[in-house]
């Protein structure tokens, strides 16, 4: 059998699949495929001379044990490797745009079209070379370490079919040696997946020219105005309030500040063509990132959730920690746990298969962490104008300058390769060459060449001796991440990561900038700017992606208002006087299923009824449909377990809220662009407060007038259906389901739908308490061998939906190794 390396061999190896094969190489199959997959089993293996041991706890989690860091992460990678070799293929290939010489083209070509994109926006060789030259030394051993675990693994599946995954044979392909350009690779792509955004310019305009369109420039510049809000002073902030230290010459006050100038950015007068076909190009690559999710887990969704409670508001004194990272359902999941002891080291949590040697988020002797995308707007495109004629030379800061030109061949199983013009300005990779229109689109990244440092920051988060050592690393981190530390002294903090750009007062994040050299970036945001907050005076910290701090301004269409998702945490977290570890658990539980536009909407409905009631403003039949609303408590509950919601108040909200969107804002928005109205925009022009108040939504109408309108609209609409539905059961709502996507011979799972962290850590530190768990469905191991599918594959899932845990243990082996 061929191994999949590069060149020919590798072509030749991506064919058929070999249904006959893997029947014969399951018979031939040596026993032992299961070897050292079962808690209570070690290993120990020899690193350029040291021993380095492995044990097994409970649930097949390893801990590595090890003298020296190399060794420690060359543990690392071994267990990665054992437990998830095909799922690090899969974040190998898709890192360095190669998934469709394995799966071929996919649906609607979508591994070509993220092969694209990662061949576009990827780096060169060269270029991953000297970013890993960038890092200190004991991140490059760390990173040289892991590697060759890795490898250690695959040349023993190699010798012994029994250990090499059973999709492997399936595909017709043996695993070719990893390099250290494959994890830098891999580390760059992870980094932007969940600390990239700021991409949504281009959609933001399309919004724009629709709305000019119908309504003409000067109105509806004003309405594109009030509904992409730039900064809204009533969002859920994590720091509360915080100094704005002075600015530099020319830069706005915070990133993002627009100056608000009344005028759509002068780059849309001659680039509507060219940014309407990019705007339709970043959609496909969104669904082609969403089918890629679906089916080799590479991660595409993200939100994450964390709060931190003081000693001053737990109920003993100790501090509290609950993280809890979204990053979407897969089997194997996303996340697998390692435990690493030695070389100064002792912690234990979360990482991803052939990304990180270490874990991201866990915890070690004396102190937790976890982390949160940032949503920052680290990321702005540019509209290049080209020379008329030479559409490979294009004008910025008074010249014309050539563009960067190479050419990348994608091969496409089953197909002819596809060869690619890759081509980049001064700001970054060209998304959209146009010589037809005269103009190009660049995307710019303030973190470029830069996001594999965020390695020697995770690094120093695993052996941080305070709260000043993991602050001074997050400052190490080029990409937007929130992140959260508790200790057992007592501290609990928060700090936003990233380089943020200093854009000049005159343009606006919302829409793309000009190329041509006056809209360039003055610099980014020097770390101390940064928003943070340590030991706070309200006793907590919280972060659901939302605004980190009141002075921040919002990106192209970010997304944060009051009703933000952020502001029901603080809301259970106020509610307590003091906290306990049950309760962080409670908290998580009640906003996993809890309709979130119902908690934000409620207190408005329920004031704007009272005086419709007493005024005889409402029908009886509205009147009734409100009671019922109000009445709920926002929870879903399926307490019969039949796979409904148990009572109707669920879709009569949904009634009133989607009629109450249409009253406020289907006269002024195309229909499709209504998909893109959130419960902060019905707040805002209900409630008449905060932001976005440059046009009158109510449309002369009181607020009241608008809500009765709204319940009278959704009691009509209900009658309807009832009218229709063969029976009462018809009106309920199905409970929400999650599907554990397959990515590999492991079949899918479906359970009930929950609004958590794939990965869920609860910690506790004080002086005399030391208490963590961790649950992450379904299980530790995505290994499928000739015997079938190891232990601890699945044997997490009814904790997690149970929302019971297991402990997240630092050294359950005391340092004893085998």
């Amino acid at each position: 059998m061929p191994r999949l390396g590069d060149g020919r061999s590798r072509q030749r190896a991506v064919g058929a699949w070999l249904g006959a094969g893997l029947a014969l190489w399951m018979l031939v199959a040596a026993p032992g495929a299961l070897a050292f997959r079962q808690a209570g089993e070690s290993v120990t293996l020899d690193y350029r001379g040291e021993a380095v041991a492995i044990r097994r706890h409970d649930y097949g989690v390893p801990y590595v044990y090890a003298s020296t860091l190399p060794g420690l992460f060359f543990g690392s990678g071994y267990v990665a490797a054992a437990d998830r070799l095909w799922q690090a293929e899969l974040n190998r290939r898709a890192a360095t745009g190669r998934l469709a010489e394995l799966l071929g083209p996919g649906a609607s070509d979508s591994y070509v079209q993220q092969d694209i994109a990662a061949r576009r926006d990827g780096y060169t060789p060269e270029e991953l070379t000297e970013q890993f030259l960038s890092l200190d030394r004991e991140a490059q051993e760390a990173m040289l370490g892991y590697v060759a675990g890795i490898n250690r693994y695959i040349s023993e599946a190699l010798a012994d079919p029994a250990r090499m995954p059973v999709e492997f044979q399936h595909a017709g392909v043996l695993p070719a040696p990893w390099t250290v350009l494959d994890l830098m690779a891999t580390i760059v792509f992870y980094a932007r997946r969940f600390g990239e955004a700021g991409e949504y310019e281009m959609e933001s305009a399309g919004v724009l020219e629709a709305l000019q369109a119908r309504h003409g420039q000067e109105r509806g510049y004003a309405i594109w105005d009030a509904l992409v809000v730039t900064h809204d002073p009533d969002t859920p902030t994590t720091v509360p309030a915080r100094p704005v230290p002075g600015t530099a010459s020319g830069a706005s006050a915070a990133p993002g500040t627009t100056g608000r100038a009344g005028a759509p950015a002068p780059v849309l007068e001659f680039a509507a063509p060219t940014l309407r076909d990019v705007a339709a190009l970043l959609e496909r690559e969104r669904e082609a990132a969403r089918y890629v999710f679906a089916t080799t887990g590479v991660p595409y969704y993200f939100g994450s959730n964390a709060w931190a409670v003081a000693p001053s508001r737990s109920a003993n004194g100790s501090t509290l920690l609950l993280g809890g990272p979204q990053m979407g359902y897969t089997i194997p999941q996303i996340v697998l746990e390692v435990g690493l002891v030695g070389a100064g080291i002792r912690s234990v949590g979360m990482t991803f298969a052939g990304v990180s040697p270490f874990p991201l988020i866990g915890r070690g002797p004396d102190h937790a962490w976890t982390t949160t995308s940032g949503i920052g707007d680290q990321v702005d495109f540019f509209v290049e104008r080209l020379h008329p004629d030479d559409p490979y030379r294009y004008w910025h800061d008074g010249e014309w300058k050539a563009m960067e030109r190479r050419t990348e061949v994608i091969q496409v199983r089953g197909r002819e390769p596809v060869r690619l013009e890759v081509l980049r300005t001064v700001h970054g990779p060209v998304v959209r060459h146009d010589p037809q229109e005269g103009t190009a689109v660049s995307v710019a990244r303030t973190h470029w060449m830069q996001e594999v440092h965020a390695v020697m920051a995770f690094l120093e988060f695993n052996r941080a001796r305070d709260i000043h050592d993991f602050a001074e690393a997050v400052r190490r981190i080029p990409t937007s991440h929130n992140f959260f530390w508790i200790d057992r002294e007592g501290n609990i903090g928060y700090w936003l990561a990233g380089r943020p750009p200093l854009r000049p007062a005159h343009v606006d994040p919302r829409l793309p900038a000009r190329g041509t050299g006056e809209d360039d970036w003055l610099g980014v945001l020097p770390p101390e700017r940064m928003p943070s907050s340590i030991n706070p005076p309200e006793g907590f910290i919280f972060n659901w992606n939302n605004r980190p701090s009141p002075d921040w301004d919002d990106g192209a269409m970010a997304g944060w208002g009051p009703a933000h998702r952020a502001g029901r945490i603080a809301d259970a977290l106020r509610e307590l006087e003091a906290v306990t570890f049950d309760d962080m658990n409670r908290i998580n539980q009640r906003l996993s299923f809890l309709n979130l536009n119902h908690a934000a909407l409620r207190p408005l409905l329920a004031s704007a009824v009272e005086r419709a009631t007493a005024g005889g403003a409402l029908s009886e039949r509205a009147r009734q449909l409100a009671a019922t609303v109000l009445a709920w408590d926002g929870v879903r509950r399926d307490a019969d377990g039949d796979g409904y919601v148990d009572d109707l108040a669920e879709p009569l909200f949904e009634a009133w809220y989607l009629a109450l969107r249409d009253q406020l804002f289907a006269g002024l928005l195309d229909p499709e662009w209504m998909r893109l109205v959130t419960a902060d925009h019905v707040y805002r022009a209900l409630a008449g407060s905060g932001a976005g108040q440059g046009i009158d939504f109510r449309q002369g109408r009181s607020a009241d007038e608008v809500v009765v309108a709204a319940l009278e609209q959704a009691a009509r609409a209900w009658a309807e259906r009832e009218t229709q539905a063969a029976s009462p059961a018809e009106l309920r709502d199905r409970m929400p389901r999650t599907t554990y996507s397959a990515l590999g011979a492991l079949p899918a799972v479906e359970t009930v739908g929950m609004n958590r962290g794939t990965w869920n850590e609860i910690v506790e530190l004080g002086p005399d308490i030391d208490r963590s768990v961790s649950a992450y469905a379904p299980g530790q191991s995505g290994f499928v061998g000739p015997g079938g599918p190891a232990p601890h594959t699945h044997d997490q899932l009814e904790l997690y939906v149970g929302f019971r845990y297991k402990p997240l243990l630092l050294d359950p082996f005391d340092g004893a190794q085998p």
